[in-house]
């Protein structure tokens, strides 16, 4: 893999080679594309400040400045791999290319740029995208995200970050013991009822809303790596990995959950979702089981991504 390494700053302009650079490129030469990323941190492993994000790719299609002027239908003029450290704070990233794209010599033609992570399965060469499809492996604990288009041209770079953006809500359980519980009670399984999540990318499709994501069918999805073994205490502990989903049209959804002592099916959980009145991407929803003699209590916050507050009880 060739490998461009370029030190930037999150959110700043990046500026080109200066007068004294020795490497520095004539107006008659290709000039490279440099970009810069910004992205909030998620509790997936490899989403952290510790390490690098990998697999995000890029796409840019060339036409004139207008974005009405681009057919994103069209095969797109080049396709990347792009990897960088990700960080709410300014932060140096390096960036490392497949290919090293450049702007067009024609300095009325603009590249309009779209980023995806996970950058995706291809059929055909890495640097080829063909009928502007994206597909990739997910089980519903994938941190999938899109950044808006950005553009630029030989004379006018880029300056404008890729805003990677989730496009799913975040659900972690938790469970407790509450007054009465048998001592022993473990928990077996927790289940959202019809959840969808992102199998991969439309990238004819505008990047600032949903249509460009293509998701799986609604399913029955178990909460994965819950140990059977995993006794309820009075102290709350996370029950098996988050889910990543498709944000529920409403403030509802529905769970079933299931103890080595009980089954409780169809328990509707409720969120404050503010104004919007249903789920919302890109944030964190913590549901807390708390188990008791009298039967199951739900309670929900939401918190970063976005911060927010809210809270439901199912009696």
């Amino acid at each position: 893999m060739k490998k461009i390494y370029v030190s930037i700053t999150a959110m700043a302009v990046l500026c080109g080679c200066s007068d004294k650079d020795e490497n520095i490129i004539s107006d008659d030469s290709l000039k490279p594309i440099e970009l810069n990323a910004a992205v909030s941190l998620s509790t997936e492993s490899n989403l952290t400040a510790a390490n690098n994000l990998t697999d995000v790719g890029i796409a840019g299609w060339e036409a004139e400045k207008s974005e009405d002027a681009v057919d994103y239908t069209q095969d797109p003029a080049w396709h990347a791999h792009i990897q960088f450290v990700p960080s709410t704070d300014p932060y140096n990233v390096t960036f490392m290319y497949d290919q090293q794209p450049y702007y067009n010599p024609d300095s009325k033609i603009y590249t309009h740029m779209k980023a995806w992570y996970p950058c995706g399965e291809y059929t055909s060469t890495p640097n080829k995208i063909s009928d502007h499809k994206v597909t990739f492996t997910n089980n519903g604990t994938r941190d999938v995200m899109m950044a808006p288009i950005v553009i630029g041209s030989k004379t006018e770079k880029c300056t404008d970050p890729l805003a990677f953006k989730h496009v799913t809500s975040q659900v972690i359980f938790n469970v407790k013991s509450g007054e009465g519980l048998a001592v022993g009670t473990t928990i077996r399984n927790i289940t959202i009822k019809g959840a969808q999540y992102p199998k991969g990318f439309d990238l004819s499709k505008s990047f600032t809303d949903g249509d460009a994501i293509t998701y799986s069918t609604a399913e029955d999805l178990k909460v994965p790596n819950i140990h059977e073994n995993q006794e309820i205490s009075s102290t709350p502990v996370q029950a098996g990995d988050p889910l990543m989903i498709r944000p529920f049209p409403s403030k509802t959804f529905t769970v079933d959950i299931v103890t080595n002592k009980a089954t409780y099916e169809n328990q509707t959980v409720t969120l404050d979702t503010g104004t919007s009145n249903r789920m919302e991407a890109g944030y964190i929803y913590n549901i807390t089981l708390t188990f008791g003699q009298a039967g199951l209590e739900l309670k929900a916050t939401v918190e970063a991504w976005k911060q927010a507050t809210g809270g439901a009880e199912i009696q």
